[in-house]
This record gives C-alpha cells, structure tokens and sequence, in this order.
C-alpha cells in the first residue's frame, strides 16, 4: 500500500498536526472521547471528497452511509471556527509498486514525451559525424542520458520521484456559503513542486517551482529558462565549411560560450522561480479528474543553435508546447489520481455490525455492499459468484481449534433457477443423444443461481439463521468475511473485539496478522479502533515468537509491521503518543499512563 502517513489538523477534537504512521496492523487505543474515532471520520470524510470529484458536503448521504452523521462543515472543523482550515497531508511511497510513479499516468500523458523533435534529430546527425561525446551530449539536449541509454524526459523525472506529500487544506467560503478547497500542495521526495490556489474568482491557479528540484533534469532547466529575451549565440561558422572539414576546436569553443551564457542566466534567478502560473480552465476544486492540464503556455523561446545544417531562431514549436503541457499535467494529476486510487481501496466497519432481517433482500452487485454496517459480509455470502474456497478459509477461522473456536461454521446451498420445468423435461424425453441431453442440462443449471446461507452448530449439528446466533458471533462475522475475502484494501474497524469473548479477541489478533502479512496474499492494512488488551497482547506474542530460532508458527510478525498509537485529549485538542515495538515484542517506549494499569489498581 502507497499511502504511509497520514496528518491531521483541525478536524473535530484534533487542533493538531496529528501524525499517524500505517503500518500493516495501524492500533488506535485511548480512553473514550480521545480522538480515535474521529482519526477513522477524518479518513472517511477525505475519501469521500476524493471518490465524488470534490464533494466537500460532510453530510452527503452517501450509500454506505460513512459521512451521513458528520453533519455541517461547521460541525467538523476544530472548535466550529470557521476560520481554520481543516488540513489533511497524506504520504505517497512509489517505490511500493511495479513502475512506481509511472504506474499512475493518465493514459493522455505519453511518457515517452521529449521536449524537441528538431533536436533529436539534431542528435542522430552529429552523431553521424562522429562529434565527440561531451558536445554530442550537449548539443542533444532534449535528449537526457543516464546510462549508457537515452530515456525521455518524463520518463526520467516519473522515475526520480520516489515519495510525494499531498497536502489538502479545506476552508469555509463565506461568499459562496460553502466550503471550498483553497489549497492543494505537493512535495516530490520532501521538496516543494507544486502548489493549488483557489483565488477570488473561484478558478485554481497553478504554480510550480522546480528549478533547483531533484527530479527535474539539466536539459528541461535550459530549455525553460532560456528565454527569446537572451542573445541567441548562433554557431553558424559550422555552415560556411565544406562537410567533415571544420575546425573542432573552434566549435567546441563556440559550444563552451553557450554554456557559460546558460550558466549566467541561472545565476540570474531566484532558486524558488516559479515556473508556471497559470489559471486552469476547469472549475472543479481538484484536478485530478481532468486527464490533463489545460492552459495557455506563457513562455516563448527560441532555439540558441545552428549548426551546418540549418540555423534558425524560432518561436516554440507545437511539439514542444504540448511536450510541457504533458510535464506540467503529469506532476500536478498524477499525485492527486494516485491518492484518488488509495481511497477507492479502503472499506469501513463500523462499531456495531448489523444482523440482516429474515427477509433480508442481498446486493446484487459487490460495488453496492455495505460494510459500514456489516451487512456486506452477508451479501456475499449470498451472491452466487462466492467461491466454495473463500467458505473453507471462513470455515477454518471461525470453527478451528486453533483459530476463533466458536463452534460454528458457514453452509452454502446454490440452486440453478429454471423455468418451465416441465418444458425442459419433455425436450430431454425427445432427446435420443446422450450428448445432447448433457449440453441442453448445462444451458439449463448456468441459468441464474439462487443462494441459501445457514449457521451450522457444529456441536448439536443443528442448522441456525444468522438471527439466530449470539450476540458476538453476529458482531464477529463481518470482519471475518471482510478481512479474508480482501485483498490489498485498507479495511477500518470500530471495536472489532465488541461482545467478544477475550479467548477470541486474541484469536482475532492472529486473523489479522495472516491478513496482514506482506509474505502473505491478502496484503490488506488494518486500521483498528479498539481497547481491547488482548488483542494487543496476542500480536505482542507473535512479534515474540517471531524472534526465536526454532519458532515455526505461522503466525510470524515482524514488529516493523505494528504502528501503535496511545490518544488523549489535552489543552490543545487530541494528542497521538505513538508506543514503539521491539523485536522482542516488548514496548520500547512508554505509554502516557501504563499500559492498561486499570487491571493493576483492581489486582494490588
């Protein structure tokens, strides 16, 4: 998973900045009122901005009924002023996956972009004339070699971006009685690049400033900088001599001169220039649906080079105009459309999980289930794409001796709707091939499915509905479907361990852990809401266990998977204590107030 912190301020009890670091099992522990479930209303509340194209309503009501109780925009910013803006900053790691920043591009950005096509060719033919390797590289400047290879310039600058911050600032409005996005900035690998401006006319205005940034190469820099307001140094003795006979040294001279020009022109300008400011046509609060930027480029330049070949002095091309529109497009939408990305992948339980009716109607399709309230789990159960392996993998955690042990287990009965049965009879009676029959069967049974759930006592063997079942198991179920039928989600959960019995909330400890694994396939990142000190103790034992040399658990933890975070409220709102794990599965730092000291005062 890209997203690796996450920085809160101004939302609810949280003044902050409230940092939290997601590890692969993120705990959430504090007294009530302390700020936990606002962490988890917060991350709601930006997915649902990011997934409806800047619906900064908090009380939308949307499907899953995630935002529905957040209520105005006043409601949710720290102590109702609504002067403050209320920030989210979000860590975007690259190197997490296949391609990295690339992997994101918008199918309109070509990657493959350089910045002049004149001089590409420009390149083949000085190489053709065996030009030295130094001018050859020079004179070839919209080409960037790394290598012993040539890469386009995008290419070059999506793979240099290893980390991007994402900052979101939302700010009531008061002329338009709403809130707005004001601010969007963006750190590539911890340096400032860009930044999104609300101005009085309600457009976004967009700048960037990357002249000294990492990411971007020489040639880009000489080729954005180099103005028609500069002498245009031409080296036009080249096209007085006859071919291959010309004086080297003299054009390398000539060369040099043009060197030492772009170096002075550098010196010239502010560190932090701002290349770009432009206002975007669209009038959407973020960019990141737009497949590109869309502006009027507001520099000119001319090309500073003639060779034997040609000399000219011309305005900026068309291919290189759009080559920039690509550049600027792809560092302003690309993080943003990562970050969308990331949204589309979290789920969220919340902390009472539903039992469905008796005539419970299911979703039909996996897009519409609801796990906010839990019910999901049963519309999967129910929907005849399940898979008999995901009902085994259930079965074994919810009814295994060494896994929750609850006596219980999941049956499945899937029946094919077909109509007119007695049609479908007299065909085959009037069928004489055995092959045929088989065939006209086959049509029949891949006829719609129709699904039946039940809850086995495996002691009695007696067959149960879901509103039959206990209190606990019902709260159990959803996160057990949830965290074994996802893959590669962050999954949020209110009180898992509610009306558990602490025998099980340690076993749910394990379930995560296996769901949670990076050597594992789920790959999912739990964040979990809880008090439960069992569960704690349970992912503390298997950190432990991990350590020893002839430990062959299949529970093994690294403790660099853990993020434990202590919340309390103080004078200036919610306040994080994050508790580090050694590998020894022992806190290496200390909680504010003693690690459950609760049950110590009632023993001693």
């Amino acid at each position: 998973m890209i997203l690796k912190e996450i920085t809160i301020e101004n939302f609810k009890g949280i003044e902050g900045p409230l940092n939290l670091k997601l590890k692969p099992i993120t705990l959430l522990f504090g007294p009530n009122s302390a700020g936990k479930s606002s962490i988890i209303q917060a991350l709601n509340y930006a997915r649902h901005i990011f997934i409806t194209e800047g619906d900064l309503n908090p009380d939308s009501r949307t499907l899953d009924g995630r935002t529905s109780n957040l209520g105005q925009f006043k409601d949710i910013v720290h102590n109702h002023d609504l002067e403050k803006p209320i920030v989210f900053d979000f860590l975007l790691d690259y190197t997490e996956v296949e391609r990295g920043f690339i992997h994101f591009f918008s199918d309109s950005i070509y990657p493959y972009l350089t910045h002049s096509k004149s001089e590409k060719k420009l390149d083949k033919e000085l190489a053709d004339i065996g030009l030295d390797p130094d001018t050859h590289a020079y004179c070839a400047s919209n080409l960037s070699k790394f290598g012993d290879f040539y890469i386009s310039e995008i290419e070059y600058i999506g793979n240099k971006i290893k980390t991007m911050n994402v900052k979101v600032s939302i700010l009531w409005n008061a002329k338009r009685m709403c809130a707005d996005i004001s601010k969007i900035e963006g750190l590539a690998n911890e340096y400032p690049l860009f930044s999104i401006i609300r101005d009085e006319a309600d457009l976004n205005v967009v700048e960037l400033s990357f002249y000294n940034h990492e990411i971007i190469p020489e040639c880009v820099k000489e080729a954005i900088y180099t103005s028609c307001e500069y002498d245009i140094i031409e080296i036009d003795h080249l096209s007085k001599l006859p071919e291959y006979d010309w004086d080297r040294n003299d054009a390398l001279n000539q060369i040099q001169q043009l060197k030492n020009k772009q170096k002075n022109i550098k010196k010239n300008h502010d560190p932090e220039m701002i290349l770009f400011k432009s206002k975007l046509e669209q009038k959407r609060s973020l960019p990141v649906f737009d497949d590109t930027i869309n502006f009027s480029y507001p520099y000119r330049s001319k090309r500073y080079c003639s060779t034997q070949f040609w000399t000219y002095a011309e305005e900026i091309s068309k291919d290189d105009e759009k080559f920039f529109i690509n550049l600027i497009s792809l560092l302003v939408t690309t993080p943003l459309r990562s970050l969308s990305k990331v949204f589309q992948k979290i789920e969220y339980l919340g902390p009472i999980r539903e039992i469905p009716s008796r005539n419970y109607t299911p979703a039909r399709h996996p897009e519409s289930f609801f796990w906010t309230s839990g019910l999901a789990a049963y519309d999967l159960m129910l929907h005849p794409s399940t898979e008999e392996k995901l009902v085994e993998e259930i079965n074994q955690w919810l009814s295994g001796e060494n896994h929750l042990n609850s006596g219980y287990a999941v049956k499945l009965k899937k029946f094919s709707v077909i109509d007119e049965q007695k049609k479908l009879l007299k065909k085959v009676d009037r069928l004489d091939n055995l092959d045929e029959i088989k065939t006209l069967l086959k049509e029949a049974l891949s006829q719609e499915k129709r699904v039946e759930f039940s809850i086995i006592d495996t002691k009695l063997n007696v067959e149960l509905l879901p509103q039959d079942l206990g209190t606990g198991i019902s709260q159990i179920f959803p996160i057990i479907v949830a965290a074994l039928w996802m893959k590669n989600r962050i999954l949020m959960v209110e009180q898992p361990e509610l009306h558990v019995h602490p025998a099980m909330q340690a076993a749910m400890g394990d379930l995560f852990i296996h769901c949670a694994n990076p050597e594992k396939t789920n790959h999912n990142l739990f964040i979990l809401e809880t008090h439960s000190e069992h569960l704690m103790l349970r992912i503390l034992r298997r950190i432990r266990e991990a350590s020893e040399v002839e430990n062959e658990s299949e529970f093994n933890f690294s403790s660099d998977n853990v993020s434990v975070n202590f919340l309390q409220r103080g004078e200036q709102g919610t306040k994080n204590t994050k508790i580090a794990v050694n590998e020894d599965g022992e806190f290496a730092s200390l909680w504010p107030n003693g690690f459950f000291e609760e049950r110590i005062e009632e023993l001693f």
